[in-house]
């Protein structure tokens, strides 16, 4: 089966989804659209990320791996030149809760749709909390049940911090080998586009 690549876009992110995609060198994706605008934390943006999960879900159930990119996201050297072999659950690492949902490549087999059957459970119409802290907190209950790994040259403000503050617009180098950089510890798209714009060059 072919990998299903897979973002979101809601009103007012559609031209970041479109750089995103242009820049991660895959012309194939599926996209799910928001109707309503939400921020991170607020309730459209949980039933979002969580709407996204139940997709995900469907998709490894049915055999197909899936790689989840957010929208917030430019990619300096192709998605597809990511090692994923040998992992269950490889996504970038988060420094507030673990794996980041936003950029996650799930491999198509029974323990990883175990996993994302509970975590689309969980999340089904529930807009008080997204998929992330839902996907993390499953797999703390069983740590051994699936191979994880994370990416380490796909970088956020919050991973060159090392801490869960937010951008607003200090200057900072990038390491030459940055594979991807995700524009989730700023908020609004303004935010991020100005951010995405600096890593751009």
């Amino acid at each position: 089966m072919k990998t299903i690549y897979l973002t979101t876009t809601s009103p007012g992110y559609e031209s970041l989804t479109e750089q995103m995609i242009r820049s991660s060198g895959v012309d194939d994706w599926e996209v799910i659209e928001e109707t309503s605008e939400g921020d991170f934390g607020e309730s459209n943006f949980n039933l979002l990320c969580n709407r996204r999960m139940q997709r995900v879900f469907e998709l490894v159930a049915a055999g197909h791996p899936v790689f989840v990119c957010d929208g917030d996201v430019i990619w300096l050297k192709p998605i597809t030149e990511l090692n994923v072999a040998g992992f269950d659950i490889i996504a970038q690492h988060d420094p507030d809760s673990g794996l980041c949902a936003g950029v996650c490549h799930y491999a198509a087999n029974n323990n990883v749709a175990t996993v994302l059957s509970c975590v689309a459970n969980f999340g089904a119409d529930n807009d008080n909390v997204n998929d992330q802290i839902i996907l993390n907190h499953v797999l703390k209950q069983a740590p051994d049940y699936c191979k994880l790994g994370t990416f380490s040259n796909v970088l956020s403000w919050g991973l060159l911090r090392d801490d869960a503050s937010l951008w607003d617009g200090q200057e900072f180098d990038l390491p030459l080998d940055c594979h991807g950089f995700h524009a989730n510890f700023t908020i609004g798209k303004e935010n991020k586009t100005k951010l995405l714009n600096y890593v751009r060059g």
